[in-house]
């Protein structure tokens, strides 16, 4: 029987964290595989335990404690903890999601397949009680990227590969590690049945929030192609900074003329990650998740 190991990386959402391990345990399973959830805590001190082990009776679950502060040593001790288990597939949802009933079982079903190594499911996004898809596929197609709020992969990548832990402050290391691991030959496909919804607090519905986001995804962006062995040539990736200002600024000016300031935002996010881009080329650092 092949094993299924799920991981959570928590810190300081314990009521958050509750309701995502409530949908695992109720999600539909199949009776040809074997599941475990992996939770590491990357707190100061350990602080959700006691949730963790409340659910021993309804499935396999492992607590475990990481206390240097940032993700991707939280995300590495899960990898650690899912091969000491035995995993063949490692799967990764984040503390502030809840999975759809049929989610596990559909993402499940399409990793243990020939020709794929890593399946990215679809997110949605709460706000203020509407629902709304931050990432979405009408159909299966190919990936260039994967991300840690809804994935699975073969045990290989996990045995190859770890997550760069200079991104710890930045953010960013997901993308970098499925990167690398197309590098080493992985293969990723989209799931639209595999879906997870993610709670959107007002903090994260602003303006400045927003802008901040991109800022870093330019950043880590630059981050990423520089360290990878056949990422983008710096004269690139300086040029396409350069080049999202002008863009950016046209979309932000046509777009909100004709549709407001809705429109206007996202010729207004290709600006933040143009700036983003050249503060990397500058040495400026952003640390989002500086704690």
């Amino acid at each position: 029987m092949k094993k299924v190991s799920i991981c959570i990386a928590t810190c300081n959402r314990n009521q958050m964290l509750r309701r995502c391990l409530d949908s695992v345990c109720e999600a539909e399973k199949s009776q040809n595989y074997e599941y475990s959830v992996v939770v590491v805590d990357n707190n100061d001190s350990p602080s959700a335990e006691g949730i963790v082990k409340s659910y021993c009776g309804l499935i396999n679950i492992m607590y475990d404690w990481e206390p240097k502060p940032g993700i991707p040593f939280a995300r590495n001790r899960c990898l650690e903890k899912s091969l000491e288990l035995g995993a063949d597939f490692i799967s990764f949802i984040d503390d502030d999601e809840w999975v759809e009933p049929s989610w596990l079982k559909n993402i499940v079903l399409e990793i243990d397949k020939k020709g794929v190594d890593v399946i990215s499911g679809g997110v949605n996004q709460e706000k203020n009680g509407m629902v709304v898809a931050k990432r979405s596929f009408d159909d299966v197609c190919s990936r260039d990227i994967a991300e840690t709020d809804n994935v699975i992969f073969k045990k290989w990548i996990a045995e190859s590969l770890k997550f760069d832990e200079d991104f710890a402050q930045t953010g960013g290391s997901d993308a970098m590690f499925f990167r690398r691991a197309i590098e080493l030959g992985a293969r990723i496909k989209s799931c639209p049945n595999a879906v997870v919804t993610e709670e959107m607090p007002a903090m994260r519905q602003g303006m400045k929030w927003r802008l901040q986001r991109h800022f870093r995804y330019g950043l880590t962006h630059c981050m990423i192609e520089r360290k990878l062995d056949h990422g983008k040539p710096t004269i690139f990736l300086l040029s396409r900074a350069i080049l999202l200002l002008p863009v950016g600024f046209a979309e932000a000016l046509i777009k909100g003329i004709s549709q407001g300031g809705e429109g206007a935002k996202k010729g207004i996010d290709r600006v933040m990650r143009g700036l983003g881009s050249l503060s990397y080329f500058i040495g400026f650092k952003y640390n989002e998740y500086r704690r």
